[in-house]
């Protein structure tokens, strides 16, 4: 089960990278890397906060990062491979290597 507010549905206002479900997933719909990394980032983002340039990395942007050690899009287990993470500027994890 999925927050209601961070797991888009298909109205018509939302984008198509937001439209990916579980179920949709289940029903043997595949949906693309970018889908499914807005789906884990921005996504959520907007729909959660209501800060100004969430979900985005820019100057003056309220940026929360997590840092991987390999490229996801190669290697979907990478997502697991967590080198860092930053919540408001400030590292709060960090693997110890």
């Amino acid at each position: 089960m999925c927050c209601p507010r961070a797991c888009p549905s298909s109205r018509a206002r939302s984008r198509p990278s937001e439209r990916w479900t579980g179920s949709s997933i289940l029903a043997g719909l595949t949906p693309s890397f970018p889908d499914v990394l807005s789906a884990l980032t921005t996504a959520p983002a907007r729909r959660l906060t209501a800060e100004a340039g969430a979900g985005r990395v820019a100057v003056g942007s309220p940026a929360d990062l997590v840092a991987l050690e390999r490229d996801p899009a190669t290697d979907i287990r990478a997502l697991a491979d967590v080198r860092y993470t930053i919540r408001r500027g400030r590292i709060i994890y960090e693997r110890a290597r």
